[in-house]
Formats: C-alpha cells, sequence, structure tokens
C-alpha cells in the first residue's frame, strides 16, 4: 500500500527480505537487508520482496508504506526498527522511520506509516 506522494526506488537485495520489512543498506556494496536493529540506520521500507541475494526490489524511502508492527502501538507514535523487519516505538538511540497512521493492536498486525526517515539517532 502506498499513497500518491510516496517515493520507491530500485534496490539490490544482499539476501532474503520480505514485503513490508525495515531494511538497511550495507555500506560496502550497497544492497539492501532487513534491519538487524534500532542502531541500524534505515534505508525504507520493502515494498516488495525479494527471494536471494541480487534481486531487485523497490524501497519506500518517503511517503505512506504498510509495515508489520511488534506489538501494540499507538497512533501518531514514531517508529524505529524492532531487529526483525518490524516496527517499534522509538527509544534512545534508535533512528526513526517514521509515524504510525493508525494504531497497532498486537505483533504481527500490519499497519500504516508514513516513512520520513530521521538518520540521527533519537536522544
Amino acid at each position: 500500500m502506498t499513497g500518491p506522494h510516496t517515493i520507491a526506488e530500485p534496490r539490490i537485495a544482499g539476501g532474503v527480505v520480505t514485503a513490508r520489512a525495515v531494511v538497511e543498506r550495507d555500506g560496502t556494496t550497497g544492497k539492501v537487508t532487513v534491519s538487524n536493529g534500532a542502531g541500524d540506520i534505515p534505508d525504507g521500507i520493502a515494498a516488495d520482496a525479494a527471494a536471494a541475494d541480487g534481486d531487485e526490489l523497490s524501497v519506500i524511502t518517503f511517503g505512506e508504506a504498510e509495515v508489520v508492527a511488534a506489538g501494540a502501538i499507538n497512533i501518531n507514535t514514531d517508529v524505529q526498527s524492532n531487529g526483525d523487519g518490524k516496527v517499534k516505538a522509538v527509544t534512545t538511540g534508535g533512528y526513526v522511520i517514521g509515524r504510525l497512521k493508525e494504531a497497532a493492536t498486537a505483533d504481527g498486525h500490519k499497519v500504516r506509516i508514513f516513512v520520513n526517515i530521521v538518520p540521527v539517532a533519537h536522544a
């Protein structure tokens, strides 16, 4: 799910990437992988899946996207990577990926987010 002002950019996967996952970009190869944690600088949200290293996929770097929550999160909450591709509420030291446009009620709940990556760790 994307909105009318969404920016999706082509990327090359560095391995298996699931759709709706928070991804990070490798500083050496430029390939994207599922984010390992809140301290990773996010590249965006995978718009589609990649089955293997070298597969092409689209990554939403700005605008509306759908993500998977790691638990209950209130609407309008800033979120970051949970370390397994899901999102959680921002804590100290995490990088903001965006803000939830609807509440998540449980782990695995698919929700809309407005992606607006802040490349500075939350203090």
